[in-house]
């Protein structure tokens, strides 16, 4: 749901100082997965750090993290190399949500500084680190980056080869209540509409009506206020046959040939002739409430009033649909339509 491309999604994160080795390490795994290192449209202006962060963890499968020796630390009286506080956060980070085994660091094979003439040759990791074997890239004297990240890609490669897709559990439960929420509203509609059609099955437009606006889940914040079952008479047009909206009226089919713009179109006849699910906004006075327009088999058309104070965003519209997917597919069989 979150992404859409065939590959999984690594983050590459790294001090500025280490862009080329990022990069290295970016084109050794594009062969495995889509890379989005951090330096290229992480972040952006105007944006919170962190909010750009947990947007690219959001879309993300693994992250690797390069720890180069950018920091002189004084650790237990001795200077040490680590790397850059900033990094090792962003890891902290992406560990917590996708865990220890699709997040990665790789860590130089060997470092070497002086400093006021002391050589520093420690590289120094904090300790919850130590003990985890580590993936390294050589420092080489021919300055070959693509030899120096190889090994280690070539690991996280096979391992991401061998993962693939990371499944958040947070959202497979949200998933899962949702299906359970829609199977219940399927249920709640069943129950409503078999039982009164048993007793007076002359009144199945009636009854209709009643069960969909029992069972129809609208977004949260909005309500349903109306609904209506529309029916084809013939090739005249579209009569109201039961509901509380739009009672008694009848539109032919003709109706919107002579408007030019959509602006007084008939949206309940321009729904039914193309054969379109439909959300309109019908008005905004004090509350925002829009129509819904269902197709359903061949000669008929359910429509819906939804209120809330917010306007809809063209998100929520697909929420909206999504969410009684299941329910509008049933009726639309029921009713001699094609299954969904």
């Amino acid at each position: 749901m979150k992404r859409h491309t065939s590959k999984p999604c690594v983050f590459i994160g790294s001090a500025r100082e280490s862009i080329a080795i990022a990069s290295t390490i970016h084109k050794a795994l594009s062969h495995f997965a889509q890379v989005s290192p951090w330096y290229a449209g992480t972040f952006h202006a105007m944006h919170y750090t962190m909010d750009d962060l947990e947007a690219r963890l959001a879309a993300s499968d693994f992250a690797v993290f390069v720890f180069s020796p950018d920091d002189l630390l004084l650790h237990r009286g001795k200077l040490v190399l680590t790397p850059r506080d900033n990094t090792v956060f962003e890891m902290g980070l992406f560990w917590g949500k996708l865990k220890r085994g699709r997040v990665f660091f790789v860590v130089p094979e060997y470092v070497e500084m002086e400093y006021h003439k002391e050589k520093i040759t420690e590289f120094h990791l904090m300790s919850d680190l130590q003990g985890l074997t580590l993936l390294r890239y050589e420092v080489r004297t021919d300055g070959d980056l693509h030899a120096a990240v190889s090994v280690a890609c070539m690991e996280i490669g096979a391992r991401i080869t061998e993962a693939g897709k990371y499944e958040d559990p947070v959202e497979a439960l949200q998933e899962a209540r949702a299906e359970l929420e829609q199977n219940d509203s399927l249920h709640h509609f069943f129950l409503h509409f078999v039982k009164d059609l048993m007793t007076e099955p002359d009144k199945k437009y009636e009854f209709l009506y009643d069960a969909l606006r029992s069972a129809y889940q609208p977004i949260e914040g909005y309500r349903v206020v109306g609904a209506a079952v529309w029916k084809a008479r013939g090739n005249e047009g579209l009569e109201q046959v039961a509901g509380n909206v739009g009672r008694n009226k009848f539109y032919p089919f003709t109706v919107n040939d002579d408007k030019r713009d959509a602006e007084g179109t008939i949206v309940v006849v321009d729904a039914f002739l193309n054969g379109l699910e439909k959300v309109v906004l019908l008005s905004d006075r004090v509350v925002k409430t829009y129509l819904l327009c269902y197709p359903v088999g061949k000669d008929l058309m359910l429509v819906l009033h939804v209120s809330g104070k917010r306007a809809m965003s063209p998100e929520d519209c697909e929420t909206l649909l999504q969410v009684n997917h299941k329910l509008m597919g049933t009726i639309n069989h029921l009713f001699g339509g094609e299954s969904s």
